[in-house]
């Protein structure tokens, strides 16, 4: 009969039952179960002699059973010992159990191999899913078979455990479902694609031994806390629906991935906290995965991870993020880095990733310092992504691309490029300083270094703006190729230096330097039809002591407050002087096309000369004056338009006159009209 919980409510029932068992005695009370009832019910008893002796017997032990009820169910669960003496070696035959039936849910199963003479025969476990108190393998050779999923928990005097001291434990494809400590120092498990689950919630301790691999281990469900007692080496490791606790908590030994370490977003979300490298080794893969069901995240938790392979952070509906938790701690990555609309924000962390690294679909990839190590391959920046390092250097060993609507910023250290360098659309690149290796092509977007660029490959700016702060030095057989866009010095003392090679302004390009930004050429500048632009407060903004090609260029200078530019003798399309500050040329006779003196400008020739030729011509507004032997002349059918102040004291004042009366001291003209 079922046992009877205390404080239920025992009703009367009539019990249907054939003649021969209709009657039940004790003692010398005997009666017919049915007549009894029947006889109760109207009050009328007849019975037989003893019977009161009898019936306080009977009383007393139904007294007896229902105050012990409750402890019938719990004496149910006890130690059930394999002794293999069955027929055969099913777990649910009971000649094979020292108690002649097979365990029940929350017993505590013993395979110790002392029953003769088949004591570690295998087992194997035909029947449904199960839940057991505990599981000891202990001096037991055999092998357990799973056909279905195997829970060990605790419960009322249970513990949990699963001790492997001996022995094998297959799962045959299905799952051992842990919620209590598991201790497989002398044996092991073998997996079929099956899975070591911790689950359930509390603290648990986890022994392996040396030669064991865990094929696949999951941990799931909040405050489920597992902490290794000696190293373990596991093929692929899964966290999920954990989003509070810690989950592997830093023990005795390390645990090493050698597969897939995921952190997966289930429920209401995932929060793996690291818990260091003596405890947690990554040598294949990392995946933190935010998905439909919830978001996931990594926190380094003041602590180093080293991932030997691919890391990826995605995110598919809810974010997959690495940050810092408790505390920043080094990232690296020896494979690929690919964030997929995920963040991975570190502060005061160096992040090293060895092969290539790419941002898609609003993925952020930032550190506040310790900087950027991309060693050896490519940064890819996509869709609206950021890259953003506020202090520190960032290396790139391979190619750097930036594309539309992207940002990077590096503003606190050296971007550093070995590869090449692309920006497409309305990509920018801001950093404190840059260093390309490669070749720089900007299709679009917008360049900025705040306090130094070197450029050692060819550079060619078909659209958008290089902003470069500080000294700008270029090395090697090296082209600067201008297309559409343009170069725009910025404020404070900066100087482009072009050492070596050449500095060439294709197309209808522009060089721009402005406030106290100068342009040094030692090498070869090459302007064609380009416009330079020179302005600002330098005092030297245009400096060439190699060779210059004009070609058909523009040269505008719109200083503030003067400077000196040292040009040699070239042919310039326009030379231009707008209309504020004192602004100087020397060193050389220029020649021109035609000349522009804004109204304001004041050009000081000091030693140099300037040529009209054919069909040039001098529109004069502001005022001319030289020094020493400088000239004005003006060849061919050229003219000057001078706007005088006065005849006798006219704007242009060269140091020799022609002595006709009937034009103003101040022009040569070198018998021409």
């Amino acid at each position: 009969a079922p046992a009877v919980k205390a404080g239920a409510t025992v009703a009367h029932q009539d019990i249907a039952a054939p003649a021969a068992e209709s009657r039940a005695r004790n003692g010398g009370w005997t009666m017919d179960m049915n007549q009894s009832m029947n006889t109760r019910r109207s009050g009328r008893m007849r019975p037989r002699a003893k019977r009161s002796r009898s019936f306080g017997v009977l009383a007393a032990a139904l007294a007896i059973l229902l105050l012990c009820g409750p402890l019938a169910g719990s004496a149910m669960a006890g130690t059930v010992i394999w002794t293999g003496n069955g027929a055969d070696n099913n777990w649910n035959t009971g000649g094979n159990w020292d108690t002649g039936t097979p365990p029940v849910a929350d017993d505590d199963v013993v395979f110790d191999g002392a029953a003769a003479p088949n004591g570690n025969k295998n087992s194997s476990m035909n029947i449904g899913s199960l839940t057991l108190g505990s599981l000891t393998l202990n001096g037991y050779t055999g092998i357990l078979s799973l056909a279905n999923d195997l829970t060990v928990a605790p419960g009322g005097v249970t513990t949990g455990t699963t001790t492997l001291a001996s022995g094998i434990v297959n799962l045959n494809g299905n799952n051992l479902i842990q919620q209590g400590d598991l201790d497989s120092s002398g044996g092991g498990l073998v997996f079929g694609f099956g899975e070591l689950i911790f689950d359930g919630g509390g603290a648990i301790n986890w022994t392996s031994n040396a030669s064991q691999t865990w094929t696949a281990v999951r941990i799931r469900t909040t405050d489920t806390n597992v902490t290794p007692q000696s190293a373990v080496a596991v093929t692929d490791l899964t966290i999920e629906d954990t989003s509070t606790a810690g989950h592997l908590v830093a023990g005795a030994g390390a645990v090493t991935v050698s597969g897939m370490l995921e952190v997966l977003g289930v429920g209401g979300g995932t929060v793996f906290k690291n818990p260091g490298v003596a405890t947690l080794v990554v040598s294949g893969e990392l995946a933190v995965s935010g998905n439909a069901t919830g978001p996931a995240s990594l926190e380094m938790n003041n602590q180093a991870l080293s991932v030997g392979s691919h890391m990826t952070v995605t995110t598919a509906t809810n974010a997959g993020a690495v940050s810092d938790g408790a505390g920043p701690g080094n990232l690296s990555v020896g494979g690929d880095l690919d964030i997929v609309g995920g963040n991975v924000g570190l502060t005061t962390a160096l992040i090293t990733v060895t092969g290539d690294t790419t941002l898609t679909s609003n993925a952020v990839l930032s550190t506040t310092a310790g900087g950027l190590a991309l060693s050896t391959n490519d940064l890819d920046v996509r869709g609206s992504s950021m890259v953003s390092v506020s202090a520190g250097n960032t290396t790139v060993g391979g190619d750097f691309t930036s594309f539309t609507s992207n940002m990077v910023t590096l503003a606190g250290g050296t971007l550093t490029v070995s590869g090449a360098t692309s920006i497409v659309g309305s990509g920018s690149i801001t950093a404190n300083a840059l260093s390309f290796g490669g070749t720089v092509t900007q299709f679009g977007g917008v360049l900025t270094s705040t306090t130094s660029t070197a450029l050692t490959a060819d550079t060619s700016f078909s659209g958008g703006a290089f902003n470069p702060g500080g000294q700008t030095t270029t090395n090697g057989s090296f082209t600067l190729t201008l297309g559409g866009g343009s170069i725009n010095g910025g404020a404070g003392f900066q100087n482009v230096i072009i050492q070596t090679g050449t500095l060439q302004l294709a197309g209808a390009g522009s060089l721009k330097l402005q406030d106290t930004f100068g342009l040094f050429v030692q090498a070869t500048l090459d302007a064609q039809s380009a416009t330079i632009e020179l302005g600002g407060n330098a005092p030297v903004p245009l400096a060439i002591t190699g060779t210059f090609t004009a070609g058909t260029s523009t040269v505008i200078f719109k200083p503030n407050g003067g400077g000196n530019c040292m040009i040699p003798s070239t042919t310039f399309s326009t030379v231009q002087f707008t209309n504020s500050g004192a602004n100087q040329y020397l060193g050389a006779t220029w020649t021109a096309t035609n000349l522009v003196v804004d109204t304001g400008a004041t050009v000081n020739l000091n030693g140099g000369g300037l040529t009209l030729t054919t069909p040039g011509s001098a529109m004069i507004n502001g005022t001319v004056l030289s020094g020493g032997a400088s000239t004005v002349d003006v060849n061919g059918a050229g003219e000057i338009v001078v706007t005088l102040r006065q005849a006798r004291h006219g704007p242009l004042r060269p140091a020799t006159s022609h002595s006709s009366p009937s034009f103003p001291p101040s022009i040569r003209l070198h018998d021409q009209p």
